[in-house]
């Protein structure tokens, strides 16, 4: 039974060997990383920037969705839901907003670092849908949002936006 450790380690012996310049016995140029090399700042992970995406969006999906089925988003709902769900829908909105400006701020006590790559235009469009919703919603003269211009084309660009996150969360 001894037989099994010495193979082991005669098996180590020879897969070092092969992991060496033959003529200078270190390993080959580039196997390793120099010691002096300086590695910049990797951005956030994705599904990392994406988890602290992940409540709001789904909040503010479930907001709409409660604020559809009461018929608001025609303008044929009860006055109290509909007020009631236009007031959170605008405070999501601000929060979602808040969220993404707090992720790229290093002041913040939300900061999460340089967006992935991956996210760059997502974040920016998420961005972009959520305050033209709380816009929508602050400059809003009507009793009720469905009688605002643009509202519905908003409220589909904002649901579009959420969708393309569906992959990361």
């Amino acid at each position: 039974m001894r037989l099994a450790p010495l193979a082991v380690l005669a098996a180590a012996v020879l897969l070092s060997g092969a992991c060496t310049d033959p003529t200078t016995g270190s390993p080959p140029a580039g196997a390793l990383p120099s010691p002096t090399s300086t590695r910049t700042a990797e951005p956030y992970p994705v599904f990392r920037y994406a988890s602290s995406m992940d409540d709001p969006i789904r909040a503010m999906r479930e907001t709409l969705l409660t604020y559809t089925i009461h018929g608001c988003m025609f303008a044929t709902g009860s006055t109290s839901v509909c007020t009631s769900g236009q007031t959170t829908l605008d405070g999501e909105a601000k929060a979602l907003v808040s969220l993404i400006q707090g992720a790229d701020d290093p002041h913040s006590s939300r900061y999460l670092g340089p967006p992935p790559t991956a996210l760059v235009t997502l974040i920016a469009q998420t961005k972009a849908a959520a305050q033209q919703i709380d816009d929508d919603i602050d400059d809003n003269t009507h009793r009720l949002l469905a009688e605002t211009p643009g509202w519905l084309a908003d409220t589909r660009s904002l649901i579009n936006v959420f969708d393309r996150w569906n992959p990361y969360l």
